[in-house]
């Protein structure tokens, strides 16, 4: 299947390669036996090969040649022998059949030797010192990325800047766990982690203070595909209820500007997140505010979590997410002209929430 893909990319840069020329194409293909080689591939030539043809030829060059020797004008590259069928074309192309001691190729392309340079011409050595020498004065810009996502800006990136000179481990190898052992060992904590969220975006709020009606809802959701089965069995409708029972959940829930999962991208100066960045630089910046709602004084944002962690420990917790709640209050502030008043991060572990 790698292989089958490789080639398909193969032919698709081909195309693009041969379509980008504007005034004239030229393409030259070598063989140590140009004779023995092109007959071989003589009973596979045709205007329209086929795929199985092409799978079996290992370079691009030979892949060209098989419409090119069913061609009318390709005749000097068939050594006298017919293919299964021709080309209709009304254009031509030149194709020759070179032989390396020839110098056919040079007087076709007219790239004669240039004549000696006289003293007048030559370059002078300070110049061309003084170019070979210079650099792009805005290298470091070139490594700045284009975008930035909330999630990055946990908090971690004077972590970074801090260890930037020290030799970093390599990342460990994530490997996809197969189906069959997702069925049995039910989904990962990230996993479970996303099918929380979900029910938090989608859940009827009429229902959503009570166990008996989280539980209800996660069968209606399940029912019309916004969660499969192994999502409904990983979420705890008692953690679901414990949010939206909450005075917190309640404000939420009584809001007339509540917005689940807000996805936002604004552009932000890039000198925020990357120093070297100059004045006037800016990134686009990407994220999804689980929960925001207004109130009388403005803005409260609640960012759910579903961290393990021990009643007591959400402050210290919460303090791992004040970079990504920093960028959520820009962009409310950006987009909305209103301040942000308040900001929570909610953990389902504790059923408690932690304002920074």
């Amino acid at each position: 299947k790698l292989n089958k893909e490789t080639k398909a990319e193969e032919l698709r840069l081909l195309y693009v390669a041969m379509t980008r020329a504007r005034e004239k194409l030229i393409m030259v293909m070598s063989f140590n036996e140009a004779e023995k080689e092109l007959c071989k591939l003589l009973p596979d030539a045709g205007p329209n090969p086929e795929p199985e043809a092409l799978f079996q030829l290992d370079c691009v060059g030979k892949w060209m040649l098989l419409p090119v020797l069913a061609r009318p004008d390709g005749e000097a590259l068939r050594f006298g022998q017919r293919p299964n069928a021709y080309a209709k074309t009304i254009d031509h192309w030149d194709i020759h059949l070179v032989h390396a001691e020839t110098d056919w190729l040079i007087d076709t392309l007219a790239l004669r030797p240039a004549e000696p340079e006289t003293a007048a011409e030559q370059p002078d050595e300070a110049a061309v010192a003084e170019q070979l020498r210079w650099r792009y004065p805005w290298q470091e810009l070139t490594d700045l990325p284009s975008k930035v996502t909330a999630t990055q800006m946990k908090g971690r990136l004077l972590d970074e800047e801090a260890a930037e000179e020290t030799a970093q481990p390599l990342p460990p190898l994530a490997f996809r766990r197969p189906a069959f052992d997702q069925a049995r060992r039910g989904l990962t904590a990230a996993q479970a982690g996303s099918a929380i969220h979900a029910v938090m975006e989608h859940i009827d709020l009429k229902k959503a203070d009570t166990v008996l009606g989280v539980r209800e809802e996660l069968e209606r959701l399940t029912a019309g595909g916004w969660l499969s089965s192994e999502q409904a069995r990983a979420v705890d409708p008692a953690k679901v209820a414990g949010f939206w029972a909450s005075p917190l959940g309640r404000e939420a829930a009584g809001s007339p500007r509540l917005r689940r999962e807000f996805k936002f991208s604004i552009l932000a100066p890039a000198g925020r997140f990357y120093p070297a960045a100059g004045e006037g630089e800016e990134v686009l910046l990407q994220g999804v505010v689980d929960c925001c709602f207004t109130g009388p004084d403005g803005f409260t944002v609640v960012d759910f979590k579903s961290d393990h962690i021990r009643r007591g420990g959400e402050i210290r917790r919460a303090e791992e997410y004040r970079g990504q709640l920093d960028v959520y209050t820009q962009a409310l502030e950006e987009i909305f002209d209103q301040p942000v008043t308040r900001r929570v991060v909610w953990f389902f572990q504790t059923g408690q929430g932690a304002e920074l």
